[in-house]
């Protein structure tokens, strides 16, 4: 068996498998940070969210208004919302 031509393969398809693989690299390390990136977005959106149901009724200045708020439940409807 010849293993010169054996080995040169072999270093052939171990380059072509290291150079794809740092043509990748780029592209999944990007991937990851889209992906960070829309977590923390999405973790501030929810926040905000929360934070804007919950002062809801500090917004509206008359009596009337404040008493439906606070006869619809707004508590149990963001606790709903923050758990999606």
């Amino acid at each position: 068996m010849n293993f010169d031509l054996f080995f040169t393969e072999l270093n052939k398809f171990l380059s072509k498998l290291l150079d794809s693989a740092v043509e990748v690299a780029p592209l999944f390390v990007f991937a990851l940070v889209v992906l960070a990136l829309g977590y923390l977005i999405a973790r501030l959106i929810r926040y905000l969210s929360k934070k804007f149901i919950y002062n809801l009724p500090r917004l509206f200045k008359g009596e009337k208004t404040k008493n439906r708020l606070y006869q619809i439940n707004l508590e149990q409807s963001a606790a709903y919302i923050s758990n999606i």
